[in-house]
């Protein structure tokens, strides 16, 4: 009865969408143009999603959250976007998926070992590729992921579209997460660069050089850094 009254009044009463991190609306403010077209993974309550939409207005964006309650908030504050309620992986289906009620950001297919008290839900999701669920011919300018360890399978379901377009691709990857899906961190360097798609830190990605999987490794297991970014460079 709890769970659903809660439930019931975060419908009328969604919570806040909290602000974006300086460090990622400082490369949004430099690389969207008002005609840029954005792929929102992970959009949770739209903290990105918002900055995308301000500043790319012209565009056509898409989002993705398989938490059924953020969707409808989603779709209710941006009803210009295509507000998709899945989970992007490598394959299309369905999959077990870890709600957390009170720590929304940290749901994902596999339960977090860093979450403690609070509920978490089971549920069932659909998944999906990037790949077919992007309109034919649609350019996408920007990739955003922030799924809790899923970073390589969303990827592997992308491949198409970074092939085409080239993408620039700001993800999340840090220990607590990648590691609970036994994903080699090089593995997403090494996949990047086979697209002409070079990896280096958020903070200071202007000038920051690229790192090699070595590299990403090392830091990944040091906790250097968790937000990184990947640019075309032939």
């Amino acid at each position: 009865m709890r769970r659903y009254l809660r439930s019931l009044y975060r419908r009328f009463v969604p919570l806040p969408v909290p602000p974006c991190e300086p460090e990622t609306l400082d490369l949004l403010t430099a690389v969207l143009r008002a005609d840029s077209s954005v792929a929102d993974i992970g959009c949770n309550r739209g903290s990105i999603l918002r900055e995308i939409v301000r500043l790319a207005p012209d565009g056509r964006h898409f989002a993705f959250e398989p938490n059924p309650m953020l969707v409808r908030n989603l779709r209710r504050a941006w009803p210009g976007v295509d507000v998709r309620q899945m989970a992007l992986a490598d394959r299309a289906g369905r999959a077990t998926f870890h709600l957390y009620t009170n720590f929304d950001g940290f749901s994902g297919f596999e339960a977090h070992r860093d979450v403690q008290g609070g509920d978490v839900e089971v549920i069932e999701v659909e998944t999906a590729r990037l790949d077919d669920v992007l309109p034919a011919d649609q350019r996408i300018d920007l990739i955003k992921i922030d799924v809790e360890g899923a970073e390589y399978r969303v990827l592997l379901g992308a491949r198409e579209t970074l092939a085409r377009w080239h993408p620039l691709v700001v993800f999340e990857c840090g220990k607590g997460g990648l590691d609970l899906y036994g994903t080699d961190p090089g593995e997403i360097v090494e996949l990047l660069a086979s697209f002409d798609l070079r990896v280096c830190p958020l903070i200071g990605w202007r000038t920051a050089p690229a790192v090699s999987a070595e590299a990403f490794r090392r830091m990944f297991e040091e906790g250097e850094h968790f937000m990184w970014v990947a640019r075309f460079q032939v």
